[in-house]
């Protein structure tokens, strides 16, 4: 009885254990920044402005601004929870192909930019990009699409419901962090735990702009029922496309059927 009442005593501690690690080290289990970058965009052929814009609470967020001579569009491309920006050149280089200029930032902590990265850090510093784009380089907001990839899209859905945006693009994301918990730890009581919550399916509610969503049925790291959960609760929601592939290859296998949606959305955006 006594071995028993151990064993179970031992288990308890452990469970507890796991859950305070979870909850204070939590910015551990969601951010994962490069702080190297070790690629531009001229190593793919392309010209660009390199950045440092101050957010409002005095962070310097590294920019690239990736001009296309044809295009009125701009897409402030907001990427996911690891590396930085230059893991992302071949993502600009293709968006640059089909015509679209581009901005694309690093979040706090990440890459060349200062701070730390927090939630509520990573809405400031694309807030900081959009009105840069808007205000400096006299972008309309209605010619800026808003495009969040992964953990990038629990900002971009933000900021969309903040600002007003041409258009939101939404690939491989998840309708919050909460349910990306319950995903990952069932064994937890993720609700207790979650300081971070990136809670899209509630910002997406405020998005006056038309969306596309777009998931992979394969993705190994966002569930696809999450898109698709966050899809149905899209109220401006103008198409939601199933793609096909790994978490990080999906965009570059989808080819150029996919591709010719976002061009499509893009150019209509408004």
């Amino acid at each position: 009885m006594n071995s028993l009442f151990c064993v179970i005593l031992s288990l308890a501690i452990i469970y507890v254990l796991i859950c305070s690690f979870v909850y204070i080290a939590q910015e551990k289990l969601v951010y994962f920044p490069g702080t190297e970058v070790t690629a531009t965009p001229k190593e793919v052929g392309l010209t660009f402005d390199e950045l440092y814009i101050e957010t409002s609470d005095g962070e310097k967020i590294h920019t690239w601004d990736i001009p296309a001579k044809a295009s009125s569009k701009y897409i402030l491309f907001l990427h996911g929870n690891a590396g930085n920006i230059g893991n992302r050149l071949n993502t600009i280089s293709l968006l640059n192909r089909l015509g679209h200029s581009i901005a694309i930032l690093d979040y706090r902590g990440y890459g060349k930019s200062t701070g730390r990265p927090t939630e509520q850090g990573t809405y400031q510093d694309a807030l900081a990009v959009f009105k840069y784009l808007n205000s400096t380089r006299g972008v309309a907001a209605e010619n800026i699409v808003i495009y969040g990839r992964s953990l990038g899209g629990g900002v971009a859905t933000w900021l969309a419901s903040q600002v007003n945006p041409g258009g939101l693009i939404l690939e491989s994301t998840f309708s919050s962090l909460l349910d990306m918990g319950k995903h990952r730890y069932p064994f937890l009581p993720a609700k207790l735990l979650t300081r971070i919550h990136y809670d899209s399916l509630t910002h997406i509610k405020m998005v006056k702009c038309p969306v596309l969503v777009a998931h992979s049925v394969d993705d190994e790291t966002v569930p696809y029922e999450l898109g698709k959960l966050l899809a149905d609760g899209t109220p401006n929601l103008n198409q939601f496309v199933t793609l096909s592939g790994g978490h990080n290859e999906t965009f570059f296998e989808a080819g150029e059927d996919y591709y010719e949606v976002l061009t499509t959305f893009i150019g209509l955006a408004k």
